[in-house]
């Protein structure tokens, strides 16, 4: 049973090219619900439902056809179910969405640069994570976390706010799971 008042969403989604029912069946994936409802061909959508692409495509097609799933994850790299209407953040809060004002707009979205990376070194003594976001090896960003990472989760591959003001931080559902892509995707992958 979930605290979240509202039951289900519904959206419309270009996942389908990379993505099945069945792998996304029971998942927990990324949805953005405070955008106003919209109008996608003959669906109403009730919120966005995320996705990673290349910001490398060559045209909207091509990223369309390419998006992946966003899922939350736990330690272990396994997909884990998390409460639904559960808050991705960056400071390992654990809320539900209580009441939806839907006042986002594509343009604040847009401010917030969310990218995939992958681990490369779990937290040091100052408690940051070391992951990787270009496709240069030497190219990587110190991330604070509220989920506990270690050297067995290298090669993990996670979502990064890379421009926050007090640096990057992955983003995480609580302090037990992150969000990563349903597969792998390259270093750099844009969230959209």
């Amino acid at each position: 049973m979930s605290a979240h008042p509202k039951p289900s969403y519904t959206s419309s989604a270009q996942l389908t090219v990379q993505n099945t029912p069945e792998t996304l069946l029971g998942s927990s994936i990324l949805c953005v619900a405070n955008f106003p409802r919209k109008q996608i061909g003959k669906t109403m959508s009730d919120c966005l439902t995320t996705g990673l692409q290349d910001p490398d495509a060559p045209t909207v097609k091509d990223k369309s056809e390419g998006t992946v799933a966003v899922v939350a994850v736990g330690l272990d790299g396994s997909r884990k179910v998390v409460e639904q209407g559960s808050r991705a953040h960056v400071d390992g809060r654990d809320e539900i969405v209580q009441e939806n004002t839907r006042r986002l707009t594509w343009e604040d979205f847009s401010k917030v640069r969310i990218l995939c990376g992958t681990v490369v070194q779990g937290k040091d003594d100052a408690g940051k994570v070391a992951v990787q976001v270009g496709t240069d090896a030497e190219q990587h960003h110190l991330c604070e976390s509220a989920v506990d990472f270690d050297d067995r989760n290298k090669g993990q591959q996670v979502l990064v706010v890379v421009n926050l003001e007090h640096g990057p931080r992955i983003l995480t559902v609580g302090v037990h799971a992150f969000l990563a892509p349903l597969k792998f995707v390259k270093n750099g992958y844009v969230l959209a």
